[in-house]
């Protein structure tokens, strides 16, 4: 007699692998069109399903790139913690955050460009869509991996102790954020007219960022 709980389980799990193929195809289509060429029927060919089954899964284009969004920051937790794990001090491990984020932009750009449209979005979270509520609910995630980077250091004394964790987590999401968009958009205006690269412009913003931590 087949087991109703097991039977159940792989049903959610075949869910599971469809929604993520969908996404796989949505990362494909936008990587040859674009976020606005884009169309739901152009995933469905790319998925190889119907249009149906991709609308069942995914009500619009704003509900799969939220989708797209919130798979983008599951990986970046992800990221986020390995970074950590291979450093003891608070502030290494903030840097190393960091450096993280910036590979996942160079190596990953579909994604973090779905994050960064997401993030460029003014949200209700009562009002928000099952997938923009996960991607919302996640981004605390990384937040919370940051935090307690900070708390590590503020322990060990590399970090100030006068700084609020989860106000100066906020302000590096942000600074890093914006500083990988600036170095994507204006990095060649910058190496023709100024004569220094992106690296060195990071390492310039690293450099700077672990200054303001410092306790001196």
């Amino acid at each position: 007699m087949t087991d109703p709980n097991l039977t159940a389980k792989r049903r959610e799990e075949e869910k599971e692998q469809r929604r993520q193929s969908i996404l796989d195809a949505a990362e494909r289509g936008i990587a040859l069109k674009g976020f606005d060429g884009l169309t739901m029927g152009d995933v469905a060919k790319e998925a190889r399903l119907s249009r149906g089954l991709v609308y069942f899964y995914f009500q619009d284009k704003v509900d799969l790139f939220n989708g797209l969004a919130h798979r983008a920051i599951v990986e970046l937790v992800d990221r986020f913690e390995e970074a950590v794990a291979r450093h003891d001090a608070g502030h290494a491990q903030i840097k190393a955050i960091g450096q993280a984020y910036i590979q996942f932009a160079h190596s990953r750009p579909v994604p973090f460009a779905a994050l960064a449209r997401f993030e460029t979005r003014q949200l209700n979270p009562k009002e928000v869509d099952h997938h923009a509520a996960a991607a919302l609910q996640e981004t605390k995630a990384t937040l919370q991996v940051m935090m307690r980077a900070i708390q590590t250091g503020q322990a060990d004394g590399s970090v100030r102790e006068s700084l609020d964790p989860l106000m100066t987590a906020v302000s590096l999401w942000g600074f890093i954020h914006g500083m990988i968009q600036v170095a994507a958009m204006k990095g060649a205006m910058f190496e023709q007219n100024f004569g220094f690269d992106t690296s060195a412009l990071m390492e310039h913003a690293f450099e700077m960022a672990g200054l303001a931590l410092s306790p001196s």
